[in-house]
């Protein structure tokens, strides 16, 4: 709750691109909260984090996979801070990369 009143002073009356209402975030099964970059991959605002509801995890894992796999490829605009389901706080536990041949079907 506390990260959801931060949020909130610190964007005021401001908006950004998808925000969601406190009675949306309130009500989220998976709340997010991220640091938006700039083009060089520095802090946007530092500080000025913003929030990303889900209804599951699986758009994140996606994101994260993706800043793994693609990193010459890929330019993030934003950095991964925090995620709550069902209002606590959870974290990536762990990655696991398994390799194999490459005619292999699996």
């Amino acid at each position: 709750m506390q990260y959801v009143q931060k949020h909130e002073r610190d964007w005021g009356n401001k908006s950004y691109p998808g925000r969601p209402t406190l009675e949306d975030v309130m009500n989220a099964r998976v709340v997010t909260f991220w640091q938006p970059l700039n083009k060089h991959g520095s802090p946007d605002e530092p500080g000025r984090e913003i929030i990303v509801i889900y209804e599951d995890l699986k758009a994140v894992e996606s994101y994260l996979t993706r800043l793994i796999f693609l990193a010459n490829k890929f330019r993030p605009d934003r950095q991964f801070l925090r995620a709550y389901v069902d209002q606590k706080q959870v974290k990536v536990k762990k990655a696991r990369i398994q390799f194999g041949y490459v005619e292999d079907d699996d």
